[in-house]
């Protein structure tokens, strides 16, 4: 299953998945009509989605940094590979955004990926000074969550 905007689904654990729960309307804002509907998941469907987000972020922590900055980069080659017009097509009919911000914003994203990945791979921690003679502090940067 892929997602469409006329189709209300719900992204787990690698798959768009048909919600069982109420659906809610995407109203344009600028025209009122309605474009879509989202998913308004069930609480099985929550619980299923908290379990995988959990699940991943136990491997993703233990997965060391170059290895999760090669998974960020995908990311962004990804966003670069897709329609950036389709997507701010999208982003102008869901929120009212006027078409040359959303193009903007789309663009963005896969730079503020690659940033990420190269903090991912950089950022192991830093060493501190203490009043403490002959001690020292160190603080580890870990991965704190998934969304």
């Amino acid at each position: 299953m892929e997602f469409s905007p006329d189709r209300p689904v719900y992204f787990v654990n690698p798959d768009y998945r048909p919600t069982t729960g109420a659906q809610k309307p995407v109203i344009d804002p600028a025209t009122l009509e309605t474009v879509g509907a989202i998913a308004s998941a069930s609480d099985g469907e929550i619980d299923a989605a908290l379990t995988a987000a959990t699940t991943a972020q136990a491997a993703w922590k233990r997965l060391d940094a170059k290895s999760r900055a090669k998974h960020l980069h995908a990311v962004a080659n990804a966003i670069e590979a897709a329609d950036f017009t389709r997507c701010a097509e999208l982003m102008v009919r869901e929120m009212g955004k006027p078409y040359p911000e959303a193009i903007g914003e789309i663009a963005n994203c896969a730079p503020i990926f690659r940033y990420y990945a190269e903090m991912a791979r950089d950022e192991a921690g830093m060493v501190a000074g203490t009043t403490q003679a002959g001690s020292f502090q160190y603080a580890r940067y870990e991965p704190y969550g998934v969304s």
